[in-house]
């Protein structure tokens, strides 16, 4: 018995066997359950989901003898003629190769004639956009209204090239790509089935690979199979695929992916700019024979993979769909680097692959982009800058890691350490009502203490520094919480009020000498921050 591939054994046979296209199916079903089945189905969708597989499966479905029925039963002659092609009443035609008038108008005469043995004359067009202009426009008036007995249903892979007249007489359904989680379950249940010993992350790394095929899934998985059998000692070496164990390293040495560890190291050079460390390991990538285009996203999805686990936090790992011990690793090294810096860095990522597939030399495409990135000032969030900023003000510490600048915590301030009622019991001034409101919030707080605060009977007025129109609109929005901690504050309740602005003083003017302003600690921070830019 001649041996059949894993994706033609493993094809489905039942609706419910189809992977991934829930939405497809339950459409179908319910249109067969109801009888309002259409006499025409455009299925889209990228390679490899199950586009021709489900229009076998409603051929069955629409001329099994217990049908039409979600449910067909596989064993009348019917069920066991159309999955092998022998029903001469279903019809597959490849659109690549049936593109002319003449094909169509042999298909149009075909139709007037009554199925030979099943209920429905199906026709099944493969890449139906691959068809002329000319053959579109013959098939309109037999697609719009078809004989009762005869079905249609066409596959593409490219819709938009479908005129929308056609896209109009059927009912369109979009195939979704297969997310890798459900693709490395069905790798499972057929390694299982064939005795075939795999590694479960094996598994996931050939379901990533197929980017959300699982034709090509499967196809990798014979493949793979037979490579890991020859990897295998002599004496088992012919004696069928199970003589092999399918490991993380056969899978990337046979796909020729890069070793994640140099992926992971050459990404950490360029976030934290190692030159050298960048351009030594990609070299040594380039002179041991890998595919640099493979490299280049390979470097691009681990930059994503980082920012994903740095934005998205908890939901990161559904995200990524990967292990849990990879998740720490990537939580571990996306701490250490700001969000912004994993943008830029992904932005140039992505633009260097997009040029090596265009460009007659790729490596010093590839080079050249790395290098650019290694003289790029690392960027900070701006939680980073305000935090270091409002620390060196209040005369606090930041910490820089070996990975770049880390989050500052809140400082505390001297007059703010003690607990509120303390404050307010020992120290119930304009004054101290200001470092009150610095405690509650740090931008409000800092608008209040560079106004004039005046406690006056029942009220309080705020006057912010003249021309300074900010301070003045933050004022005016925060009254309510103003009024809130002053009554919390003062123990009773007072009227904010914001006062004219007072006009600028020599004390409120700041330091005017280069070395006053030099010696300044927000000054410091500031420079120490943005030292590329500061001259």
């Amino acid at each position: 018995m001649s041996y059949h591939v894993l994706a033609r054994k493993w094809r489905p046979s039942r609706l419910e066997d189809v992977v991934g296209q829930d939405h497809v199916v339950r459409a179908i079903s319910g249109a067969i359950r109801t009888g309002r089945i259409p006499h025409a189905f455009l299925f889209c969708g990228p390679r490899g989901v199950g586009k021709t597989t489900l229009a076998r499966l409603l051929a069955k479905a629409l001329n099994c003898e217990k049908g039409p029925t979600a449910e067909p039963c596989g064993r009348c002659s019917t069920c066991q003629a159309i999955p092998t092609g022998a029903c001469v009443d279903v019809l597959e035609i490849d659109g690549a190769s049936h593109t002319s008038v003449d094909d169509v108008r042999r298909i149009i005469e075909a139709v007037q004639y009554a199925p030979a043995s099943a209920r429905f004359k199906v026709y099944i067009v493969d890449e139906v956009h691959m068809l002329s202009v000319s053959a579109f426009n013959a098939l309109l008036k037999t697609l719009e209204e078809p004989p009762s007995h005869v079905k249609f249903v066409f596959a593409t892979t490219d819709p938009q090239k479908i005129p929308a007249t056609i896209v109009g007489r059927c009912q369109r359904f979009d195939f979704w790509r297969i997310s890798s989680e459900l693709i490395a379950a069905k790798l499972r249940k057929i390694t299982e089935s064939e005795k075939l010993e795999a590694d479960p992350d094996a598994l996931v790394a050939l379901a990533r690979f197929a980017e959300g095929s699982l034709r090509d899934a499967e196809v990798l998985l014979d493949q793979i199979a037979n490579f890991a059998a020859g990897e295998a000692d002599g004496k088992s070496v012919g004696k069928g695929p199970a003589s092999g164990r399918i490991t993380r390293d056969s899978v990337s040495h046979f796909l020729g992916l890069p070793p994640r560890e140099k992926i992971e190291a050459l990404l950490d050079a360029l976030v934290t700019r190692d030159a050298p460390v960048v351009m030594t390991v990609y070299h040594q990538l380039y002179s041991e024979g890998f595919d640099l285009m493979v490299v280049a996203k390979g470097l691009l999805e681990e930059a994503h993979a980082l920012l994903v686990c740095a934005t998205a936090k908890d939901a990161a790992g559904r995200i990524l769909q990967k292990s849990e011990e990879e998740m720490e690793g990537l939580a571990r090294r996306a701490a250490s680097s700001s969000q912004a810096d994993l943008v830029q860095i992904g932005e140039i990522l992505a633009q260097m692959c997009a040029q090596m597939a265009t460009s007659s030399d790729p490596y010093v495409v590839a080079t050249t982009a790395l290098s650019k990135i290694t003289l790029l000032p690392r960027l900070m969030d701006l939680g980073q800058i305000f935090g270091r900023l409002e620390a060196a003000s209040a005369g606090g510490r930041t910490e820089s890691g070996p990975l770049g600048p880390s989050r500052a915590e809140p400082v505390s301030r001297g007059t703010v350490t003690a607990p509120k009622s303390q404050v307010a019991a020992t120290a119930p001034t304009a004054s101290s009502f200001t470092e009150f409101v610095l405690a509650k919030n740090r931008m409000l707080g800092a608008v209040v203490k560079q106004s004039d605060v005046v406690l006056e009977q029942g009220r309080i007025v705020v006057c912010p520094p003249s021309g300074d129109a900010f301070s003045a609109s933050v004022l005016e929005d925060k009254k309510k919480d103003l009024r809130a901690w002053a009554a919390e504050f003062y123990r009773e309740d007072l009227d904010i009020v914001v006062g004219a602005p007072r006009p600028p003083s020599a004390a409120s003017e700041g330091p005017k000498t280069n070395d006053e302003i030099d010696g300044h600690p927000m000054y410091k921070e500031f420079v120490k921050i943005f030292q590329p830019a500061v001259k």
